[in-house]
């Protein structure tokens, strides 16, 4: 009987210490994750913002004016999981309020929305109950489990110690330490336990919840508010994407509208070339070549217009008409010509007649 209890002091006092950090730490968590949901006032914004929502919905029904809502009633779930919006159930209901760039327009994200443009900070709020996440997957009952067994082992560890120490006769210094320190570490962690309870009920007492409702043990109040925030950010995530894709939409169709307007733009410019000129014949609108292209023609036509207004000269003397328009110069190498030609055939004019002649045309 002595080895039988010897062994199991050994167990005991190897496993001990790991068991009472287990408890421990489980509930420090506990605590800690207490303590962020009062404290913070990011949560508080949130629900609030979100309870006025509620109230302007339910405006006018006897569920309008309400001065709270219980977290456990925002959704279904009862353990931690990758969550989706779905499982809000302000997702299951239509919003008719325009959301431009969302497929499916829900009062969750309607409310992610008004949460953002009045100022609440939905990734500080994650950031806030960092340690909801973990506080939610751990279980009362498991505690109580491991603080049970914690009792029973120091029960055990002193049973033994008695029934040797009567054995003996004598005290047993070494079992009587690890016995008494066994039993305070039993004592200290049964006291944070019960400050752990008492801070989870008035924790879930601030929010309306009652902690001795089945339906709502910490555990699974802890859950669904983990599941609320998240589908919150997940909401926002969804409206932030939704702002982009409209904003690209309407950058393309400004973009648009834009090159449709220079084109069209462009297009008159080049209808109008060689219409509009100046008073002086100066093409307007014109390029630089095309400018100097079209002064040089109305030159040209100038040019022609003057020659053809020159004084022309006709010789009555003669029966053969010289042609219309011959100049001064033309009109007199004609004569002379016509006056060699009949002084040839006549013989009775000389040279110096001739050159007289044409002197006297050329004077002219």
């Amino acid at each position: 009987p002595d080895l039988v209890g010897s062994m199991e002091c050994i167990r005991i006092r190897i496993e001990a210490g790991e068991l009472v950090e287990r408890i421990q730490s489980k509930l420090k968590i506990l605590q800690i994750a207490c303590d962020q949901i009062t404290e913070s006032e990011t949560l508080r914004s949130t629900l609030q913002m979100i309870l006025a929502v509620g109230n302007v919905m339910n405006g006018g029904t006897a569920r309008g004016g309400a001065v709270g809502f219980k977290i456990s009633g925002t959704s279904d779930v009862d353990t931690k999981k990758p969550f989706a919006v779905s499982d809000n159930k302000l997702a299951r209901i239509k919003s008719d309020v325009e959301l431009p760039g969302l497929t499916s327009r829900t009062m969750l994200h309607f409310v992610a929305r008004v949460l953002r443009k009045h100022g609440v900070d939905l990734d500080l709020l994650n950031l806030e109950l960092n340690q909801v996440g973990v506080a939610c997957t751990l279980s009362m009952e498991d505690i109580e489990t491991d603080l049970e067994k914690l009792k029973k082992d120091a029960a055990t560890v002193e049973e033994f110690r008695q029934d040797l120490e009567e054995l003996e006769g004598e005290k047993l210094p070494g079992l009587f330490a690890f016995s008494a320190i066994l039993k305070n570490k039993q004592n200290s962690t049964e006291t944070m336990y019960e400050e752990t309870v008492d801070l989870a009920q008035d924790t879930l007492r601030s929010f309306g919840e009652d902690f001795e409702d089945v339906d709502v043990r910490l555990g699974i109040w802890l859950t669904r508010l983990l599941c609320l925030v998240t589908t919150l950010g997940l909401a926002d995530e969804e409206n932030h994407m939704a702002d982009l894709k409209q904003a690209r939409k309407e950058k393309a169709e400004l973009a648009k509208k834009r090159k449709e307007e220079a084109d069209a733009k462009h297009g008159k410019a080049k209808g109008g070339d060689g219409q509009g000129q100046g008073e002086a014949g100066a093409p307007q609108s014109l390029g630089l070549m095309d400018s100097l292209l079209q002064q040089a023609k109305i030159r040209g036509r100038g040019a022609a217009n003057a020659g053809a207004n020159t004084d022309t000269y006709y010789d009555t003397s003669t029966t053969e008409a010289p042609s219309m328009g011959m100049s001064m110069h033309e009109l007199a190498k004609h004569k002379s010509m016509k006056l060699r030609a009949a002084n040839a055939g006549d013989g009775d004019s000389d040279d110096s007649e001739s050159s007289d002649s044409d002197g006297d045309w050329e004077a002219e």
